[in-house]
């Protein structure tokens, strides 16, 4: 059986709608007027998606996130940019925890292990560390023996 949530019918993507994270291709954003049909305007920005999704509804929190996500501030810009919308169960309405949609950058996929569990990149970044700790060591034994060597120091113990 469906709940009264699900039961209740809206053309604007809500925290019932976003069950589980889904990954969204940003299609448009525009302004629209969101009001009942009797009432007066409510003009709202709005973010159209490629795939079949309700359009969600933009507040200010989401149009910060989606300027992070995107590191676009014009929202033009944000075509064609895929996010992650999910329900935050700690978004605040008029000072009451009432849940929401909100936007996440996605995750990137990782590339599959190539080198006992470590990708190329992996295995890259660990060399260039490696280098430059024995780099490093080397430097620290040539002041070392600048000064002639400290008596009684053990020269095994980093500081």
């Amino acid at each position: 059986m469906p709940s009264i949530h699900d039961m209740k019918e809206s053309k604007y993507l809500g925290k019932v709608d976003v069950k589980t994270p889904i990954r969204v291709t940003v299609d448009r954003c525009e302004k629209v007027d969101i009001s009942k049909e009797d009432d007066a305007p409510d003009i709202k920005w709005t973010m159209y998606f490629r795939e079949d999704y309700k359009p969600l509804i933009l507040n200010w929190t989401n149009m910060q996130l989606m300027e992070r996500a995107t590191g676009e501030e014009n929202s033009d810009d944000w075509t064609g940019k895929q996010v992650v919308l999910y329900n935050d169960p700690t978004v605040m309405y008029k000072g009451e925890l009432k849940g929401g949609v909100r936007v996440q950058i996605p995750q990137q996929q990782v590339p599959p292990p190539t080198h006992g569990g470590v990708t190329e990149a992996q295995k890259q970044q660990i060399d260039n560390a490696s280098a430059a700790l024995s780099r490093d060591q080397a430097k620290a034994d040539a002041e070392h023996q600048d000064l002639g060597g400290a008596e009684g120091v053990d020269s095994s113990i980093p500081f």
